[in-house]
């Protein structure tokens, strides 16, 4: 095969989690996850093509500005790790600025308490600077641990998120978020908010173990909000708690952009492969992509609604596919056709 001056080297991970180099391009797209397998298909709803190696974010974000100039609203939006990378102005900032949300998983080095003027810092989410030292680290079990680790796991993470402040004003455009004590809000009980001790007894929360003196208490434990301006804080901000339930349904939906990819590139389906075509360029590339991205889409549509008996039905995309794509005929057949197609001229 001749050498594709528009493809470039990229490293990608592998599932044993080692890193490995390859030539050719990068395939980004933007799936819609419905909320049960019952409401919706899932569908590729815009993608793009790249050379390897590209910056994801300068492709993620005019994908979504496409679509919402074609009139789509979008609100919340599904990304793996790696956007945990990308610094504010890159990637959480613009998120901000077109009203969406984004839902992301963390690494383990975004875990631990680190103090941020008293309040101590946990996966990118601010909490009670007497929130005992155990809870800091909170690893997340593997999609193949235990029922038991994976309770386990929510049990902490309940226990840990009891601590957390409550946010009254997400980060702002000057990056800035508004937070307030958890026994002043409720989740807590804390000797130095008078009468919270009495109600979190009654109602079996919390109570907070030696809190800061209240001569030398920072802000959080003497205002009932507190500013506060954090870089991981900005960058990885989003609605729910990580690792809680809520975050988890939310979260959880990605499956179904891992299982597209899976279907584009299953070897009885459109298979998407290394070497499913032999054409170079980036243009023609990404027509071959733009056609089985269509084709799996139909599929997709075709199967959901043979399954459910939902959505619009529309003959072309409902339609089985023929069994074969040409007929043989005779001499006297081409004649009929022929003089078919002159009388039709």
């Amino acid at each position: 095969m001749a050498h594709d001056t528009d493809a470039a080297y990229g490293v990608k991970t592998k599932k044993d989690g080692r890193s490995e180099w390859y030539f050719g391009y990068e395939l980004h797209a933007s799936v819609r996850v419905p909320a049960s397998p019952d409401t919706r298909p899932v569908q590729v709803e815009r993608f793009q093509l790249t050379p390897a190696g590209d910056d994801l974010v300068k492709s993620t974000l005019p994908l979504i500005d496409r679509a919402r100039a074609a009139g789509h609203t979008i609100t919340d939006v599904i990304v793996d790790r790696h956007y945990s990378y990308k610094n504010v102005q890159a990637w959480a900032r613009p998120l901000r600025e077109r009203g969406i949300n984004q839902h992301l998983d963390l690494r383990a080095n975004e875990q631990g308490f680190r103090d941020h003027e008293g309040v101590k810092i946990a996966a990118a989410w601010p909490h009670c600077p007497a929130t005992p030292s155990r809870l800091g680290t909170i690893p997340r079990p593997g999609p193949d641990a235990s029922e038991d680790k994976k309770a386990a796991f929510r049990a902490t993470i309940e226990e840990r998120k009891a601590y957390a402040m409550h946010r009254v004003e997400r980060p702002n455009a000057n990056e800035r978020m508004r937070a307030m004590c958890p026994a002043v809000y409720g989740s807590v009980g804390c000797p130095l908010r008078e009468k919270s001790v009495r109600s979190a007894e009654e109602s079996g929360l919390p109570i907070v173990v030696n809190p800061p003196a209240p001569e030398t208490a920072p802000k959080c434990c003497t205002q009932t909000t507190v500013s506060i301006k954090d870089p991981t804080v900005t960058k990885l901000d989003q609605p729910k708690y990580w690792g809680s339930k809520q975050w988890e349904e939310i979260y959880n939906r990605r499956s179904y952009v891992e299982g597209a990819f899976g279907s584009l590139k299953n070897p009885s389906a459109e298979n998407v492969n290394r070497g499913f075509n032999r054409y170079t360029g980036l243009s023609r590339r990404a027509l071959f992509m733009g056609i089985a991205i269509m084709a799996m889409n139909l599929r997709h549509l075709q199967r959901w609604h043979e399954r459910t008996g939902n959505g619009p039905k529309d003959h072309f995309a409902l339609q089985p596919a023929p069994e074969t794509s040409f007929v043989e005929i005779d001499s006297a057949q081409i004649i009929d056709l022929d003089r078919t197609y002159q009388q039709a001229a």
